[in-house]
Parts: C-alpha cells; structure tokens; sequence
C-alpha cells in the first residue's frame, strides 16, 4: 500500500494510490518536468506515510478525487435505514431463480449463522444500517470469522480424534498411564 507520482495515459503527473484493497489513479495538472516531480513527491510520502500508518484521509488530499464518492457522506440526502440483514433478505429471495435451492440452503446457513450474528463494536453486524458500514467493521467481520472457523476446526478436531483417543484408554495428554504416547500409536 502506497503511493506513487506517474505519469497519466495525457502526459500530466498522477498521483497513483494503492490502499484498502484499492487502486486510484488521482491527476494533477502538473505536466511531466523534473520541477514538478519534485514538487509531488513529498506529497506522495505523506500519502505513503500516511496509509501505512492507518491513517489515511483520502478526502483530505481529495476532496473532488476520483474515489471521493466512496468516501464523502451525504448530508443532504437521507441515510438509508435498510440493514446488511435486510439487504440480505431481499437478496436471498431475489437469488431463487438464480441458484440451485441447496447453493441457497448453503448462503443462508453461513449468512445467517455467521456473518449477521458477528459482534463489531458490540452490536450485531447484521443490525448495522448500511450507509454506515465502514471499512473497519468489515476487518473486523473478518477478523471474527476467521476465529470462527479455527475454532470450528478445533471443534471438529476435537469431535473425530479424540473419542478414538478416549476408546484407546489415553487420556487427553498421552498414553493410558499418563506417560508420552506409544511408538506408533498415531
């Protein structure tokens, strides 16, 4: 993730940006010389610096940017009050005639079951409105699913290895007499 001063497909210096899983290219009107890369270029290490640092503000350095919309909120228009779990519902039923009813079964279990169920922030993601969905809630979405699911392998783990263990007379910690494991016991 950084950023870097190109030159744009109409010869003028760019700013080329890499963050949050985007890319941007941001024009000036500075024309290809030497002066003006020098000009950009502390620029371009406050951006770098800044996106490493996590504390980015792409409307700070944009604010009529390429971008700007995905960042800019609207005042003057009404924020949505539809839920992720809301948008979901009429999704699913919108995918009816789309997908096979088990690929359904199947988004609606991990849906349901996992994503709208997550804790961010101490609220439900599922209940958060979806004009407030921010790019750090999502990390922490997945953050939290990928606990889940090493927790769902331990469980499973857990579930198929040790009742074998436990029929064998080994305690959880080694062989029957409490001591290391039998040569060739696994």
């Amino acid at each position: 993730m950084a950023c870097k001063v190109k030159v744009n497909r109409h010869g003028f210096l760019a700013f080329r940006l890499y963050f949050n899983g985007m890319e941007s290219w941001e024009g000036t009107e500075y024309a290809d010389t030497v002066e003006n890369r020098r000009l950009l270029e502390p620029h371009a290490l406050t951006i770098s610096h800044e996106i490493k640092k996590g504390s980015f503000d792409y409307l700070q350095f944009f604010p009529n940017g390429n971008k700007a919309h995905l960042f800019r909120r609207h005042e003057d228009m009404p924020a949505t009050l539809q839920t992720i779990e809301g948008y979901f519902r009429t999704w699913i039923k919108q995918q009816s005639g789309h997908v096979r009813p088990h690929r359904l079964k199947d988004y609606n279990s991990a849906i349901d079951g996992h994503v709208l169920k997550t804790r961010i922030g101490g609220q439900l993601f599922g209940k958060i409105p979806l004009s407030l969905v921010k790019v750090t809630d999502l990390k922490a979405l997945q953050s939290s699913l990928e606990g889940k699911r090493a927790e769902s392998r331990q469980r499973q783990w857990n579930r198929s290895f040790l009742p074998s263990r436990h029929a064998a007379g080994c305690s959880y910690g080694g062989s029957p007499q409490g001591g290391p494991l039998r040569q060739g016991f696994l």
